[in-house]
């Protein structure tokens, strides 16, 4: 699973059976790259899909269509958007009936997925702090943010997700 997401909870997600591998990485985000509509900068953690000479092969062409690759520091997840939000998936917003089975799984994450912004938020505080770190330290200014620091606060609808893999079965 990876995914974009923008600072207004808005989420194009990538669900991906088998490894997410560097060319699973670029095709995402070669997808992605077709889809603006103005100039995006997306921020990215330095694992090594993120930084191999493949990805790194396909930045100037997404450049010329709008999207612009930065790379946070280093240990930095507190500045990672989408690692905020994967970790409320997982610790708050997935149910415990949903580890039954990879089917159970795969559903619930799909169903959270597609929620990403109406029932369920995350709204970040310290904007104009970001934005003076990323001016300051990354060289940003202007055009679409993808990431937002701590501290946060969750909106989470409470209701259960529908499906057998998340009804409680009585004995």
């Amino acid at each position: 699973m990876l995914g974009f997401l923008k600072r207004n909870n808005e989420l194009v997600p990538y669900m991906v059976e088998g490894k997410v591998d560097t060319p699973t990485i670029v095709e995402c985000f070669e997808q992605f790259s077709q889809q603006l509509a103005k100039r995006t900068y997306v921020f990215l953690d330095n694992a090594p899909v993120h930084r191999s000479h493949e990805f790194i092969g396909h930045i100037a062409q997404w450049v010329q269509r709008g999207l612009i690759i930065k790379y946070l520091p280093a240990y930095a997840p507190e500045l990672n958007l989408i690692e905020i939000l994967w970790r409320f998936m997982k610790y708050a917003w997935l149910p415990f009936s949903a580890y039954a089975s990879f089917s159970c799984l795969y559903e619930a994450i799909a169903q959270i997925l597609t929620r990403v912004g109406t029932e369920y938020t995350i709204t970040f505080q310290s904007v104009l702090n970001m934005q003076k770190f990323m001016s300051t330290y990354l060289g940003v200014a202007g055009g679409e943010l993808l990431i937002r620091p701590c501290p946060f606060s969750v909106r989470v609808n409470t209701r259960g997700l529908p499906g057998d893999c998340h009804r409680s079965k009585k004995a």
